[in-house]
This record gives structure tokens, C-alpha cells and sequence, in this order.
């Protein structure tokens, strides 16, 4: 399924980013816009179709500018802002489980009020924002004679209304929509209060939808002219300000502990923390404003919305909109189970389930949502040139990067899964629960990053329909088996967020599955036995290092107990994991593994 459990860092990846082709200008888009046809067409592969999936290192000179190059340069730019920014977002997630202890009430309350935003925000806007808004602006600023400057305006104004009017509807509804993620024990007689506070933070919260409407927007604009760098270091502001808002909350009220947080929220409480959040969307999309005057960008609201093009738009949006919204119900449907966790008081809910979610979406964000959005511009065009054999090309360079770089990682998360939490928030605060959810998680980063770098192709395509047919896989596959684990099995509330993550990640799986054996009818040349060979070699190289930093990790915590000891501890078996499996990346011929190693060294010497 798509990630959206971060939204506050960046509405990504549920949510998180981009797809494709064809402009709705009548009079400028090709004669068919057929993706089906394109991706079929024989005489569009190339004549050494098996380039597709071979992970040799580019022809091209040094010198040149290729486009393994070009995606590695455009990747780094990114990931460096999204690591600053995770950072900062980890900061705040550590803090806010000092102040709201993640096993407790009220941390599973804050959590909801702020995922019942997002996720109504996903479902409207960013199935339609990400999915559709840069492939058009992309075409219209190529093929329009404007620069695609009225086209951007109408569909920009468009976008909006229907942000403004959904916040409003989902402000007014806030008590019913409520309801809907918490089961009748929430509502019993004793936790009247606690279930009044869920209710009042979750409208208190409702303007996020706009901010995050907002931000999206002018980022995709930004994004499509090539303007990747501001989207990824905005969120950074909109950390600082959270976190200042929780210092502040900290000195006001002090530091958490299963007592107070079994409690419900002051009315004062709920103001400080839903106006912080909502100051540092603001600050965030502020971020964004002077780079739109940079590129040459003005917005002017245009309502001349009939014979412009748009109806080809909301008409890719729809299966768009499908797509996200089967991804956000089926989230919405385990959230049902995840707060039942805390209701006898602590347990593993939805707030355990978010901070073992942060740490697996690391690596993701950092390095899967960064190529897929450098991706996709290029993409795009190779679609709406119909040139699919270095659309494959393309894709098939990306995949590689996202398995080698991702791979090692996944393996490193399992053997650190319990290391991690414990050093951040030691015992007695559900650091053992957040850990055993993140091991369980951590065995779908793979597929679930490709499968995100895989949508973004779809997109690129304006395949949509395929890409809800997947997503409908993967959330049947969830949902029901999450259900079925977790009420069937009776499992107790400790078990509940282990329980999801693991059965996300099968759905991962199963999803990734289904979506290359499609992918291969529509691309004949695209291999998949050679990109399972090559994620193949990539697990070999990637275990030897993991399973060291497991061993380091355990003497260290047999030998040593204290917080220094921890950080040191796992900060040597991460260096150790990663300089093994860079050596073992040598031996097994993984070659983007050197050329990510060549970029670090160009970006900390200056060079280009």
C-alpha cells in the first residue's frame, strides 16, 4: 500500500509522488493516448531488448551526462534533504514519546487526530495531486505555447476548491469520522472523557487537510519544472516547529508516564498541540513560495474550467483517486484494530505501530520516494514520446538502485529491530513492542519500495486502472488477513501492531508479485528473472553484514547497559554492516552500489 503514515514530515509516500503522460490540450496530445498500446508496441523495444534488465555500468563517458548519472544526482539531491529532514522528524517522535508514552492512551489519541486528516487528505487530493498533477503540468509545459501557464492556473484552482470544501465537510464530521476507527469499548462510560478528547483533537486538527494541499501543490509545480531540491527541505521547518511546540508542551505539563497519559487532554493541551501543527504546515508551504518566483511562476485563479483539457485529467484522476482511496480504507480498517491496543491502558496500538513505521520508512523515504520522484519526469516523457524500450531502460536502472541500496538496510532493520527502540526509549515505555513491530515490517521493505517505484511507472504510462487493481490486491490481502489474525487468533493487545506489520508485509509481497508478472505482458523485453537475480545477489551481499551487526549489537548489550553504550553500540554495527556489504557488493557485481559510493565522494569533495 501506498505511505501515509508520515505525513506530517512530508505528504508523501502513502501517500509519497508522481506519474505521467498525456496533456489534456486537445489540440497538443498525441494521437492516442493509449498507454496499453505504447508498452505493446514490438517496434518500440529495443534491439538488444535484454539491456533492460543488465546491471553493467553505463557506456556512456565518464564525462557525459547519462541518465543513471542524471538519477543518481537528482536522488542524492533529495535524499539529503529528506535525511535532515527525518532526522529532525525522529527528534520529534522521540520527544513526543517522553511526553506521550507510546503504549499509552493518549498517545494513540494524538496519533489518530493527526491520521484522520491526512488520511481524508490522501483519499481527495493526493490521489489526484500526485498521481496526475506533474505528468500534465510536464506535457502542457512542453507542448502549450503559454508554457502551460493557464492550464497549471485552471487545474491549480480546480485542486483547491476541492480542498477548501473537503476541510470544511471533514471539520463539521469530525465526530462521526471518528466513530468510524474506534471500536464500542472506546465509547464505554469510563473513558467518556478520553473519547470527548479524541473527538475535539481530531476537528481541532482538520485545517491540516488545506496546509497539506497547499504544500503539494506548489511542490508538484516546482517538482515538474525540475525543482526537486525545496520539496525536501521544507518539512525540515515543519520539524523545528513541532518540536518546538512539544518542548513548549513539556514545560508546561512535564514529562509523560502511564498515568497522566492514561488520562484525557486539557482543552488547553489540545489547542498547544493541534495549533503547533498546524504553524508548521504553514512555515513549511512558506518555505516553497519564493522558488515559485524563481521559476517563473504566478499563480492567478482561472475558473474557465469547460473545453480546457481538464476533463482528460479528472478522468486519469479517477482510477488515481480509486487507487488511494482502497489504500487509505484499508488503513483506516486496521487502525480499527490498532486502537484496541490501549484500551485496557497500554498495549502495542496505533502509536507503537507509528514509531516502528518511522524507522522502517527511513530508509524508504531516503532513498525509494527520492528516486521514484526523480524518476518520473523523464519517464513521463519517454512515455509521451513512446519510447518504451528506454522507458525500460530507465525503469529497470531505478529498480536496480532502489534493491541495492534498500536491501542491506532491510536485513540491517531486523537484526537491529529491538537495539533501535531500546536505545531511544529504554524499558517500561513500550520500546520492546515498537521492536518487535518493527522486525515485522522490516521483511516487506523491499517489496514495498519497488512496488512504490513500480507505481510511479504505471503512472508514467497513465495506467492508473492497473495500479487500483494492485492496490485492491494488496488491501484485500491485508485487511483481511490482519482481521483474521488479530480477532480470530484473539491475540493479545502486546500483539496487535506486530500482528499488522506482519501481515502488511505479506501484502506487500503478494502485491509486488502481481504487479511484475503484469509488468513483463506489458514490457516483453522487461526481465523479471534478471531482476530477481540481481535482488538475489543483492541478499547475498547484504546478509553477512547484517549478521554481524546483530553479534555486535548483542555483546554490547550483554556487556554494557546504559544509554552511551547503546548509541556506540549501534552505531559501530551500522558502519561495520554497511563497509561489509559494500565490500560483498564488489564481489557479487552489484554496480550501482559503487556508483552511489562515487557520488557520496563527489558530493563531500565538491566535485561534479
Amino acid at each position: 500500500m501506498t505511505d501515509s503514515t508520515e505525513p506530517a514530515v512530508a505528504p508523501d509516500d502513502r501517500l509519497t509522488t508522481s506519474g505521467t503522460a498525456d496533456r489534456a490540450n486537445p489540440t497538443s496530445r498525441p494521437a492516442t493516448s493509449d498507454a496499453t498500446a505504447m508498452a505493446a508496441t514490438p517496434t518500440d523495444q529495443p534491439a538488444d531488448s535484454d539491456n533492460t534488465e543488465h546491471d553493467s555500468t553505463p557506456t556512456t563517458s565518464p564525462t557525459s551526462t547519462s541518465p543513471a548519472r542524471r538519477l543518481l544526482g537528482a536522488t542524492a539531491t533529495m535524499a539529503s534533504g529528506t535525511l535532515v529532514s527525518r532526522l529532525f522528524g525522529a527528534a520529534r517522535v522521540i520527544l513526543t514519546g517522553y511526553i506521550l508514552i507510546p503504549n499509552s492512551r493518549q498517545s494513540d489519541i494524538f496519533a489518530l487526530a493527526l491520521m484522520v486528516p491526512n488520511g481524508i487528505y490522501t483519499i481527495v487530493a493526493t490521489g489526484l495531486v500526485n498521481a496526475i498533477l506533474v505528468p500534465q503540468i510536464v506535457r502542457a509545459t512542453t507542448n502549450d505555447r503559454d508554457g502551460g501557464e493557464a492550464y497549471i492556473n485552471r487545474i491549480l484552482t480546480a485542486f483547491l476548491l476541492i480542498i477548501v470544501a473537503v476541510t470544511a465537510l471533514a471539520t463539521v464530521g469530525a465526530p462521526v469520522l471518528t466513530g468510524l476507527f474506534t471500536g464500542p469499548s472506546w465509547q464505554a462510560p469510563e473513558l467518556a472523557a478520553q473519547y470527548q478528547a479524541m473527538v475535539t483533537l481530531t476537528a481541532f486538527c482538520m485545517p491540516q487537510i488545506l496546509f497539506y494541499g497547499l504544500f503539494v501543490l506548489v511542490g508538484q509545480v516546482l517538482n515538474a519544472r525540475g525543482v526537486f531540491g525545496p520539496m525536501m527541505w521544507a518539512p525540515v521547518v515543519n520539524n523545528i516547529v513541532q518540536i518546538s511546540t512539544l518542548i513548549i508542551y513539556m514545560g508546561v505539563w512535564g514529562q509523560g508516564n502511564s498515568t497522566v497519559n492514561g488520562q484525557a487532554f486539557t482543552t488547553a493541551q489540545m489547542g498547544l498541540l493541534a495549533g503547533g501543527w498546524a504553524l508548521a504546515l504553514i512555515a513549511q508551504l512558506t518555505v516553497l513560495l519564493p522558488f515559485t518566483r524563481r521559476i517563473g511562476f504566478h499563480w492567478r485563479p482561472r475558473f474557465d474550467f469547460r473545453h480546457t483539457g481538464l476533463g482528460h485529467t479528472f478522468s486519469l484522476a479517477k482510477w488515481s483517486l480509486l487507487f488511494v482511496g482502497v489504500a487509505n480504507l484499508a488503513l483506516f480498517a486496521v487502525t480499527y484494530l490498532l486502537m484496541d491496543g490501549t484500551i485496557s491502558g497500554a498495549g502495542a496500538g496505533k502509536a507503537v505501530y507509528d514509531n516502528a513505521y518511522l524507522i522502517f520508512a527511513m530508509p524508504h523515504s531516503l532513498i525509494a520516494v527520492s528516486i521514484a520522484t526523480a524518476l518520473v519526469p523523464s519517464l513521463s516523457r519517454l512515455a509521451a514520446e513512446r519510447a518504451m524500450g528506454p522507458f525500460g531502460r530507465e525503469l529497470a536502472g531505478g529498480l536496480r538502485l532502489t534493491i541495492a541500496a534498500l536491501f542491506p538496510f532491510s536485513l540491517i532493520l531486523i537484526a537491529l529491530s529491538q537495539a533501535i527502540p531500546a536505545a531511544v526509549y529504554r524499558s517500561g515505555r513500550g520500546s520492546d513492542l515498537i521492536g518487535w513491530t518493527l522486525l515485522w515490517l522490516s521483511l516487506g521493505l523491499v517489496p514495498f519500495s519497488v512496488q512504490y517505484v513500480l507505481q510511479r511507472a504505471y503512472f508514467a504510462l497513465e495506467d492508473t486502472r492497473s495500479v487500483f487493481v494492485f492496490e485492491l490486491i494488496m488491501a484485500l490481502v491485508w485487511v483481511t488477513s490482519a482481521w483474521a489474525v488479530v480477532q480470530l487468533g484473539q491475540v493479545g493487545p502486546s500483539w496487535i501492531a506486530p500482528a499488522v506489520a506482519g501481515t502488511n508485509s505479506l501484502a506487500y509481497l503478494i502485491g509486488l508479485i502481481v504487479t511484475l508478472i503484469h509488468l513483463h505482458r506489458r514490457l516483453p523485453g522487461f526481465a523479471i528473472g534478471a531482476l530477481l537475480g540481481y535482488l538475489a545477489r543483492a541478499g547475498l551481499a547484504a546478509l553477512p553484514g547484517a549478521l554481524l551487526a546483530g553479534l555486535i549489537v548483542w555483546y554490547q548489550t550483554h556487556r554494557w547497559d546504559s544509554l552511551i553504550a547503546d548509541i556506540l553500540g549501534l552505531v559501530t554495527a551500522l558502519v561495520a554492516a554497511v563497509g561489509v556489504y559494500w565490500g560483498m557488493a564488489k564481489l557479487c557485481r552489484l554496480t550501482e552500489v559503487s556508483q552511489v559510493v562515487k557520488l557520496v565522494r563527489q558530493k563531500i569533495s565538491g566535485t561534479s
